[in-house]
């Protein structure tokens, strides 16, 4: 069904690097030469259909991922641990990992499209978004020779479902909750701050995006189908992790100071929470101090999602004062963007944001900056050509030599 083709990102799992996408194969790469080592295929390893492509790797180097399989009640949605290194007699860490736990998905034909995840000290953070796979038309396209994307559905009229899984016993937080409907491919960031989950998110009104990047859609309308697409924005979505039996409808049960993300109960007694908008746009592949993934924090880097401009921006997002500082370049299209911490800094963005750039008028050359992450201005670069045209990236790493 799928093709092996693992554009999405590069990752790490047992210390190895990894491409990655949401099919269910893996590529064991050199970072060195960039040749491929050997394939993984988690169809036969695990059972299971696709994967998560935005992994979350812990200071141990454990990989924490979300699998996609069929169990007893149809699709569920798997989260598992992968060990920092392969586990006695066994070649690689794929072999056995350690479940966390299991959600099943609401639709038993239409598990949802899930390109990330979240995060906390204390939970794992599941959005099922009305993007789903409709496995009917994914079998039907498959037989047919059809794009992958011809069998996904848009539920137009349906919610954001949101799941936490307490990461210590497995089991899911019992309060039910949902959040007006979105299309999101990559949360920045979730915390926990006095008995509230905070995830904070790229979304979008639908999915159009994916729908406009066909060959010949670019070929004929490159230069202007921007203009038509949906800029998205930042959200921040707050829920409350204790809520009285006995609340009122009209109380906002959010009781954090400054905050104007909201969450009401329903008489079915779930949360029907409305998000706060953060910002103009949204700030996509968002990178942030590694020292604050799933923590309270300030500031995150992203690219701009105004696909009204011929330049790609990079964004400072203060998550704070909801103000976003911008750098940019004529003709010079941002793609990757990394945060690296100064050592023993003591600040949040003390250190710098590497960035990759194509350009618009040269489609072998390459630019990397280093940013000084505090105020946005340029500390260096590097200019060079490859042998071939550079597509543009989705996911990335920077690897020390």
């Amino acid at each position: 069904m799928f093709s092996d083709n693992a554009p999405v990102g590069v990752v790490r799992f047992g210390g190895e690097h990894y491409c990655i996408t949401e099919a269910p194969f893996l590529h064991k790469i050199n970072t060195n030469t960039l040749e491929t080592l050997t394939k993984i295929d988690l169809h036969k390893e695990l059972g299971i259909n696709s994967h998560c492509p935005n992994p979350h790797t812990l200071k141990d180097g454990t990989t924490i991922n979300i699998l996609h399989g069929v169990g007893a009640t149809g699709p569920k949605y798997d989260v598992v641990a992968f060990p920092p290194s392969p586990l006695q007699g066994k070649e690689n860490v794929f072999a056995k990992p350690q479940k966390v736990g299991t959600v099943d998905a609401r639709w038993k034909l239409n598990p949802c499209h899930m390109h990330t995840f979240g995060l906390t000290e204390r939970h794992v953070v599941l959005l099922e978004q009305p993007l789903t796979i409709d496995v009917k038309a994914m079998v039907a396209n498959t037989i047919r020779d059809k794009p992958f994307i011809g069998g996904m559905e848009w539920m137009e009229n349906k919610l954001v479902k949101i799941h936490l899984l307490n990461r210590e016993t497995g089991k899911e937080v019992k309060q039910k909750a949902k959040c007006e409907r979105f299309f999101y491919m990559h949360i920045i960031n979730c915390y926990e701050k006095d008995n509230h989950i905070i995830i904070d998110i790229n979304t979008y009104d639908k999915p159009d995006l994916l729908y406009a990047f066909h060959v010949k859609n670019i070929r004929e309308n490159g230069a202007t189908m921007g203009n038509n697409l949906d800029g998205g924005k930042v959200k921040r979505i707050i829920v409350p992790l204790e809520v009285p039996d006995k609340a009122a409808p009209e109380l906002n049960l959010v009781m954090l100071a400054g905050q104007k993300a909201t969450a009401y109960k329903q008489k079915d007694g779930s949360l029907l929470l409305t998000p706060e908008i953060m910002t103009e746009y949204s700030y996509e592949i968002p990178t942030l101090n590694p020292a604050y993934h799933g923590r309270p924090y300030r500031y995150f880097y992203g690219s701009c999602g105004n696909l009204k401009l011929t330049t790609g921006k990079l964004g400072k997002v203060d998550m704070e004062t909801r103000e976003v500082k911008e750098w940019f370049e004529e003709d010079l299209y941002v793609t990757i963007t990394y945060f690296i911490p100064r050592p023993s800094a003591t600040a949040e963005d003390d250190g710098v944001v590497i960035v990759t750039g194509l350009h618009s008028n040269d489609r072998r050359k390459v630019t990397l900056l280093v940013l000084n992450a505090t105020d946005m201005s340029e500390l260096a670069r590097v200019v060079f050509a490859t042998p071939s045209d550079v597509p543009r990236s989705l996911h990335g790493c920077f690897v020390s030599a």
